[in-house]
Parts: structure tokens; sequence; C-alpha cells
């Protein structure tokens, strides 16, 4: 109870993201020269975005500078999801480890999420209660709001695990997500939330310096971070649609789900269209390729870095825009508009603005190899 007597809430945020930040930045580092040491690397494959053997276990760090800060503000402002969080989100931690050390089969990490999904769903309570009008229905049987609830655990948790493709882009949008919840908790004074939230935001911000690094310095956060990820963001769009419900404030939300969707777009939608993909192809959905969202954007001539950079500006832009609209327009225009903001999105990039992106690049090459070679024709003129 201390720092909930004597500290504002918005320091003990502040405080859970700056000790997050320095529990993950300290601890990689320890990691990356585990992982050398006993050559757990992964090996570029024909599908890999890398080329050369790099470290897997940024999660770990990713994990103890989210717990530890999370543990020490919402335990000591009592928390009573508490418990079962740091039981579920250790189990996903003990698969997501053993996956990228091992490889364990897919079923067996599936159990581990439902396992993980049930603990917070029938113990902690943490579920979809309403559909919020959507179908003209309001609240939902326990067993319906169960299996709904049971089934977006699993998709989110899943949909962030396979948007781990790139530099930067996993946990770029986990930080965006965090956020996006985070500043809601906020403004209800839902400390517990908030600080979970800040805490994810240090810890992937930390994170990120040593996923764009290069060399010796580089390490991705596996399975391990990218499971952890969907399945904490997932825990705060649930109840951020209860808190919908029952909170009176004056940050209203009117349309809920389109609202968390919008927050979670980029991971909800990509997964679909490739799993969409996959099956009209008479594949299965679940076999990995260079499909993604992100592929198709290095395929046209981004970087890690710059596709990255495109796809979180829009996830940014796509939440200002429908959280702007969603106290003017009706629930079902509101997903139609999101809808078709994310299609026009794997539209434009992979035609007109990858092209002309592609020729602006080459263009800007040729110039600076003419400046390059200009000094040494001269010289030897």
């Amino acid at each position: 109870m201390l720092f909930k007597n004597y500290l504002p809430f918005e320091v003990q945020v502040l405080l859970a993201m700056i000790i997050a930040f320095f529990i993950c930045f300290t601890f990689i580092p320890k990691i990356i020269a585990l992982a050398r040491d006993k050559n757990l690397l992964a090996e570029p494959v024909g599908r890999s975005s890398h080329k050369i053997p790099t470290p897997t276990l940024g999660g770990i760090g990713i994990y103890f500078g989210f717990m530890i800060p999370t543990l020490l503000f919402a335990g000591l402002n009592e928390s009573k999801i508490l418990p079962f969080l740091t039981i579920a989100c250790a189990i996903i931690f003990l698969i997501g480890i053993k996956d990228d050390i091992y490889v364990i089969a897919p079923k067996t990490k599936l159990m581990g999420q439902i396992v993980a999904a049930i603990i917070m769903i029938v113990f902690a309570d943490v579920r979809l209660t309403s559909l919020h009008g959507i179908l003209g229905i309001q609240e939902i049987p326990y067993i319906a709001s169960f299996l709904i609830t049971l089934f977006i655990y699993i998709a989110i948790t899943n949909a962030y695990n396979l948007m781990d493709g790139i530099d930067g882009l996993a946990a770029s949008l986990g930080i965006i997500g965090a956020m996006g919840f985070g500043l809601y908790f906020m403004h209800l004074e839902r400390i517990n939330g908030a600080v979970s939230c800040a805490s994810l935001m240090g810890s992937l911000g930390a994170f990120l310096i040593y996923n764009y690094a290069k060399g010796d310095r580089k390490i991705f956060m596996g399975d391990t971070g990218s499971l952890m990820i969907g399945f904490i963001l997932c825990t705060y769009a649930i109840r951020f649609n209860e808190f919908t419900l029952t909170e009176p404030t004056w940050l209203v939300v009117k349309s809920a789900p389109v609202v968390s969707i919008a927050i979670l777009a980029i991971p909800i939608f990509d997964t679909l269209r490739v799993f969409t993909m996959r099956i009209l192809r008479g594949k299965s959905p679940f076999k990995a390729d260079r499909t993604h969202v992100h592929h198709a954007l290095l395929a046209n001539g981004y970087s890690h870095h710059q596709a990255t950079t495109v796809i979180t500006s829009f996830n940014i832009v796509v939440i200002i825009l429908i959280y702007h609209l969603q106290s003017k327009v009706p629930f079902y225009p509101l997903l139609l508009i999101l809808i078709m903001s994310v299609a026009l999105f794997y539209i434009v990039p992979f035609t007109l603005l990858t092209r002309r992106f592609k020729v602006f690049r080459e263009r800007l090459f040729r110039k600076k190899k003419k400046i390059i070679e200009s000094p040494i024709k001269n010289e030897n003129k």
C-alpha cells in the first residue's frame, strides 16, 4: 500500500516503465552472451529475413522486464487478477522458451495457450460478458462468454506471434497496443492496468535497441516474446471492453469492440488475410510462408526498419481515425470504415507506392554513386 498512499498514480506508471526498460536493457546483453556461448541461435533458412545466426531468446528479457514492475506496483495496489496473470504469463513464457530452444509440436504449444487462457477466464474472470449490441445482443451466457473469450485469446496470441517476421515489428506493434489501452486505463485511474501497459512498453522499448542492433549485439524475441505480447494485449483488450460497460468516464467509448480491433488491427487483419489466401490456394493455413504484409514490403525494396515504420504508422493513423469517429458514427458503419481503411492499406503499398519507392531508391543510389565516383575520376585525371 506504500505506493498507493504516497505516490500519485501517474508517477507509479512512469516508474514502472523506467524500471521495465532498465531491467530488460540490463538483462539482454547477458542473454545474448549465454545464447552465443551455448549456441542457441536461429540459423537462416529459406524463408528467414536474417542472414547470419542470431540469438532468439530476447523474450526472456521482455518477460522479466514486464513482470517485475507489474508485480511490484500492481501487487502493492492490490490487483485481484495479478496472481492469475502471473501464472498464465509463466505458462506462456515456458512454452515459448521451450519452443525457441527445442522446437515443440504445435499441438503442445496450443495446449499451453489454452491452459493459460482458461486460468484468466475462469479464475481471474477476465472474459467478455457482453457483445455490446452486436446483432442486437448485449449480455451473453457464461458458456458463450467462455468460448468466445477462449477463441479470442488463442487468435490474438498467435496473431502477434505471426507478426514477428522482421526487425522491430512485433515489439513496435506491442508498444502501440499497450499505449492505446494504457492511456484509457490512465484516464479511468485504473492503476493496475496502466502500470502493466507501461511495464510492457518499457520492456519492449529496451528490446528494440538490441533488435535493431548489428552484429553480436543483435537478438530476436522468439516465440517467448511474441506469444507473451499477444497474450497480454488480449487481456488488456478484454478488460478495455468490459470497463467501457461499467465505468462512468468523460472518455466515452461507444463502439469499444471496433476501437479495440483498431488498436490490434495489423495482427488481426494480416492473419485473417494470410489464412484466407492459404486456404484458397489449397494449403494449410498454419503452413509458414512469406505472404505476410511485412514480407511483401521487403520484396518491394523496403528495409526492415522502413517496413516496420510504414506498418506501425498506418496502425497509429487507424487508431486515431477510429477513435475520432467512434462517438459520431454508428457501430456497423464504423466497422466498415475500419475494414476499408485496412483494405486500402494493403492495396496501395503493394502496388503504386512500393513501385515508386523502389524507383526513388534506385535513383538516389545512382546519384550517390555518381557523387562518390566523381572525385575519384578527377583525381585520376
